[in-house]
């Protein structure tokens, strides 16, 4: 399974998730950072990033709900419109977001764990 991380290493409100990415070690999973959208030109992506509004890592499998979650840089506007304009012209035809929230917790890796294991 390959999860691709989006986040911003320069900016502490986007960069939480690369460093889970980081940290996290799962059998037949790998975690690609991502360095342009066209990386995720496939049918089925499976995502991992930062959203607000969240207390728990959660599974967000709707384009609207998880734009309407992410932080407000040029980049999310950029990826919302990017996610959108695919999917209409169905080049990706389902995701899987794991959403993260902005401040780590105790117990967040495990959280996350258990959402890549229901994905698998």
């Amino acid at each position: 399974m390959i999860i691709h991380v989006l986040g911003n290493e320069f900016l502490k409100e986007d960069s939480l998730a690369l460093k889970i990415a980081d940290s996290l070690k799962i059998n037949n999973v790998k975690f690609i950072k991502i360095n342009t959208f066209d990386d995720l030109m496939k049918t089925h992506p499976v995502i991992l990033d930062v959203c607000k509004g969240i207390k728990k890592a959660s599974l967000i499998t709707d384009i609207d709900e998880f734009i309407s979650r992410r932080t407000a840089t040029v980049h999310d506007m950029d990826f919302g419109f990017f996610l959108k304009l695919n999917k209409s012209l169905g080049n990706i035809d389902e995701i899987n977001i794991i959403a993260i929230p902005l401040e780590s917790y105790e117990g967040i890796n495990q959280d996350i764990i258990k959402i890549i294991e229901e994905l698998k």
